[in-house]
């Protein structure tokens, strides 16, 4: 999985900071196997509730470092459950501003700030100035009939592989869906006449 991808999935570094020599990522289903229990005691069999759940260890707060690796526009991702038990996976990106919006604010709008060292985008935390972000809400239904079969140990942890297979189900799908946004999103924009403060900033 490329760089101006949504998801990245940290294989080698999830095998080689292992403290049992295989898998980081195995370590943490152990310690959350719960989330795999939904509405009672007995571990789902319903590939949408496994992969979901997988996802979510696999992710922060959780695994940190992760093993779903994000874009660095990539402000949410997680798991939505619809009122049918229904499941997407819903994305926040950071976007610029459009230019209908930029043009009505001051030029000294701050934008979004980007970490130096990581390169995600994050809102300005000071108070000292003002400053406008614009965010993109997308809902992709998961892929019900690409994901794998739930698959359990003997003493009750989801199985490491098939609970990889089902995230990399999901980030491919979600991969092949918005790598193109993902794309013109990085852009440079040689025609943007509005200010630069309005789309990004840097960390101070």
């Amino acid at each position: 999985m490329s760089a101006d991808q949504v998801f990245t999935l940290h294989d080698v570094y999830d095998h080689t900071h292992a403290s049992d020599g295989v898998s980081r990522y195995r370590a943490y289903l152990a310690q959350n196997a719960r989330r795999f229990r939904y509405g009672g005691e007995k571990r789902t069999t319903d590939p949408t509730e496994f992969a979901a759940a997988a996802f979510v260890i696999a992710s922060p707060p959780i695994m940190s470092p992760p093993y779903v690796g994000t874009h660095p526009r990539v402000l949410h991702a997680t798991p939505h459950w619809d009122d049918d038990r229904r499941c997407a996976m819903h994305l926040e990106l950071a976007i610029p501003l459009a230019e209908a919006i930029a043009n009505q604010l001051p030029r000294h709008f701050a934008g979004w700030m980007r970490d130096p060292s990581s390169g995600h985008f994050y809102v300005p935390e000071d108070n000292d100035e003002p400053w406008a972000c614009a965010r993109l809400a997308i809902r992709i239904p998961l892929p019900g009939d690409l994901l794998p079969e739930p698959v359990y140990t003997h003493d009750g942890v989801a199985d490491v592989d098939t609970a990889k297979r089902a995230i990399r189900a999901i980030c491919t799908h979600a991969n092949s869906i918005h790598t193109h946004l993902i794309t013109k999103l990085d852009a440079p924009n040689e025609d943007d006449d509005f200010p630069q403060s309005h789309a990004y900033g840097s960390a101070r």
